[in-house]
């Protein structure tokens, strides 16, 4: 398991941007995701992080009309009822 590890660790340090995570560097942009202040805020809204770094959603996922489309119906095919959430403005 260790030989596979320092594999890993090669490739990552090559290959940055590969697919290939281990647990150390996933564990690593978990806590800054959670704990990092100074770059993402005390409570962060609406933030997508590739690792570590900021990431710019799509247009599209950003367009106001089309999530309150989303909302509406994932209301709806959700089968929510009064009574069925806490949330104050979910209809």
């Amino acid at each position: 398991m260790k030989f596979m590890g320092l594999i890993l660790g090669v490739v990552n340090y090559l290959f940055p941007s590969i697919p290939f995570r281990s647990p150390q560097q996933s564990a690593d942009d978990l806590y800054q995701a959670c704990f990092n202040e100074k770059e993402l805020g005390i409570h962060p809204k609406a933030v997508t992080l590739d690792g570590n770094k900021r990431n710019v959603t799509s247009e599209e996922s950003r367009d106001q009309n089309k999530q309150e489309e989303l909302w509406e119906k994932s209301v709806k095919l959700a089968g929510l009822k009064e009574g069925d959430t806490e949330l104050a403005h979910w209809k």
